[in-house]
């Protein structure tokens, strides 16, 4: 009875152990990561080796459908001019080979993805080691087209000032 009790409790372990393989418990902190992405309110996006987008967050998805494009599954080929696709192509290999571990680009917005409208958006990108489909790169992009006006204004003031303190030293 007591054999039976500890080798019912052993194959009640086992099974729990099957149960949560470890490839189970990366799918299970994927789906916990998607939730967390997901919930964020700029564009965050998951690409994998071969650059195909295998996750969009809400914002993101829905940012790209306002202007008639679908992100899922798409590579940055299939949505950016061919040279600058090449650029982000290359930049995001430094990734992979482990020759940077973090890329911020400043890129304009019509120049990036014409007709998509006007704005600068700043891109983040790290490398995502876990994630269930192998290295992948998570790219944050956020706009910040209000800090680029206001940088633009402030140089402007400064480069007024200089030439006002520039003009009452000449006289």
């Amino acid at each position: 009875m007591v054999l039976a009790a500890v080798g019912g409790a052993a194959a009640a372990l086992l099974f729990e152990r099957l149960r949560s393989s470890p490839s189970r418990r990366a799918r299970e902190r994927w789906q916990h990561w998607c939730a967390l992405l997901d919930s964020m309110p700029v564009l965050v996006g998951v690409k994998d080796r071969t650059g195909r987008y295998v996750f969009a967050n809400r914002a993101m998805d829905e940012w790209f459908r306002a202007r008639g494009m679908a992100i899922a599954g798409r590579r940055d080929a299939d949505l950016l001019a061919p040279d600058i696709a090449a650029l982000v192509r290359e930049s995001e290999e430094k990734l992979f080979r482990g020759e940077e571990v973090l890329l911020e680009t400043e890129c304009n917005q019509a120049e990036w993805l014409p007709g998509s409208g006007e704005g600068r958006w700043l891109l983040s990108k790290v490398l995502l080691p876990g994630a269930p489909f192998g290295g992948s790169i998570l790219v944050i992009a956020q706009d910040v087209s209000e800090l680029h006006r206001a940088q633009v204004e402030l140089a402007r003031q400064r480069d007024f000032a200089q030439a006002v303190l520039d003009s009452s030293r000449a006289l």
